[in-house]
């Protein structure tokens, strides 16, 4: 139907490129929404249009899913290691893989990735404009356009342009991190809690799992960022957006940028694998190709830990390495300056402006550590 819609210019029929509109909501969801006087689309109104939903399920599901994640991996009370453990206490539950399957999780990482790779394919293959959309545009949204530019542009999938994209998608369109993450917040029933970002990041290791000498960055770097999404060590994922960042809780005067830390520090994160890769990626997405991200769950319960044989070391890093006051050093600060671009420029980091790189090198030292 889109390749035969035509409109008329300039005394002309021409048929314009497809537009396609995904809606990461379910229909029923949609349906429920406009109903209670909330916004959806009418395709009849626009020209060579197609809508789709991508089924993705809402923060309160997500924030329950999660939970019964984490419920269901805690560690096995009645197996410990003794004289009188049974020869089967070793082999763990057996219904881990159904309770595995009823929490939902990976199902959910699934359609995020399905919707993502959707979208990309659409403005790699046929030259779409796809317009992305949920109920307010800070959750599934973020998590979908994200995902798509990290597979379509190669610059997305180095260390730099990882920065970038999550400036520009998570904190500049302002997902709601105060609330979702809940800083400070005493009531633990909040119904705005939901690990929106961390599923987001789950996704992003499951894309580093399948094809990992894509990314200029490995597991570690993901950790890093997982882990300071709840410190406040840095400043970049406190507040909702940029204006309470910037303008009241002013984290640019008292608090360092992450970023600061991971590009002085970034041989930690930097995958031995990598190659520039400039053809768009196309990971499998079903949940059979899928797993579920142990090191970020499963890294306090020892009995899942490597063998010291497999090659793998989880190693955690704080953000207090013993060198954390130097990377006010002329080397941290002329690369520094030469990742920030130009105002204006489309890819730039835009956490701070050049001349204010070496101020929050060293705002760590002079300052604190975040809030």
């Amino acid at each position: 139907r889109l390749a035969m819609s035509t409109v008329k210019v300039n005394a002309l029929q021409v048929t314009p490129r497809p537009f396609y509109i995904a809606d990461c909501r379910g229909r029923v969801a949609a349906t429920g929404n406009k109903l209670q006087g909330k916004g959806a689309e009418n395709v009849s109104n626009y020209t060579a249009t197609e809508l789709y939903f991508c089924d993705i399920l809402n923060i309160h599901t997500m924030r329950e899913s999660q939970s019964a994640l984490a419920a269901m991996l805690m560690p096995d009370a009645d197996y410990s290691v003794s004289e009188s453990m049974p020869p089967t206490a070793a082999a763990g539950d057996p219904s881990y893989l159904s309770a595995m399957e009823k929490t939902g999780w990976l199902r959910h990482v699934s359609l995020v990735l399905s919707a993502s790779i959707w979208c990309a394919k659409k403005m790699t293959f046929e030259g779409a404009s796809v317009l992305v959309h949920c109920s307010d545009g800070w959750d599934r949204t973020a998590q979908v356009c994200a995902t798509s530019q990290m597979l379509m542009d190669p610059y997305y999938r180095t260390i730099e342009g990882f920065a970038v994209v999550i400036e520009k998608e998570w904190l500049t369109f302002g997902h709601k991190f105060q609330q979702r993450v809940a800083h400070g917040d005493p009531d633990f029933n909040n119904q705005e809690r939901s690990p929106i970002f961390i599923q987001w990041l789950e996704c992003v290791w499951n894309l580093t799992e399948q094809l990992p000498a894509a990314f200029e960055f490995d597991e570690r770097l993901l950790m890093f960022l997982a882990d300071h999404l709840y410190s406040c060590l840095f400043g970049n994922f406190i507040g909702n957006t940029d204006r309470d960042r910037w303008t009241e809780l002013k984290v640019r005067e008292k608090t360092t940028s992450v970023w600061s830390y991971v590009l002085h520090y970034s041989e930690r994160f930097t995958n031995p694998m990598y190659e520039t890769i400039g053809e768009p990626l196309w990971p499998k997405c079903a949940i059979r190709d899928l797993k579920l991200w142990e090191r970020y769950y499963l890294r306090h319960n020892p009995d899942a830990h490597p063998s010291r044989y497999s090659g793998k070391v989880w190693v955690d890093d704080y953000g207090d390495s013993d060198v954390r006051g130097s990377f006010d050093d002329g080397e941290s600060l002329e690369r520094k300056s030469s990742v920030l671009s130009s105002p204006g420029s489309p890819r730039g980091l835009g956490v701070l402006e050049e001349e204010e790189a070496a101020e929050a090198l060293g705002a760590a030292e002079d300052e604190g550590d975040g809030e």
